[in-house]
C-alpha cells in the first residue's frame, strides 16, 4: 500500500502533460490546464545527467 500524499495527476494526465511539453508548450501553460503548479509538471520530466 502506498503511503503519503496522493498524486495530483493520474497516469493519463501525466502522459498528456509530458506529450504537450514535448510538443513545445510551456510548463506554466500545461500546469494551468491541470490546475497544478509548474513545479508539479517540472517533476514529471526525467532528470538529465551530464
Amino acid at each position: 500500500m502506498r503511503e503519503g500524499r496522493p498524486p495530483k495527476l493520474n497516469p493519463a494526465q501525466r502522459r498528456e502533460a509530458l506529450a504537450r511539453l514535448d510538443d513545445g508548450e510551456t510548463l506554466v501553460d500545461v500546469a494551468r490546464t491541470f490546475n497544478v503548479s509548474h513545479s508539479t509538471i517540472q517533476r514529471l520530466k526525467p532528470k538529465v545527467r551530464p
